[in-house]
């Protein structure tokens, strides 16, 4: 983690496959889901905001 609390990509993408041990459909797009709000300006990081974006474009595939 930075100093300022943000996080490199590859510590989301640690950080998502750790979240969804559970279910290893979701630690499969792990690197895609971390690359995708890696790639999201920094004003555009509301966690809801982020869920429901992803949740439409997985909707849209």
């Amino acid at each position: 983690m930075r100093r300022d609390g943000t996080h490199t990509e590859a510590e989301a993408l640690a950080e998502i496959a750790a979240r969804h041990a559970d279910a290893p459909e979701l630690q499969a797009l792990a690197a895609e889901i971390a690359a995708w709000v890696w790639s999201l300006p920094e004003d555009d990081l509301d966690p809801r905001a982020i869920g429901v974006a992803f949740f439409d474009r997985c909707i849209g595939q």
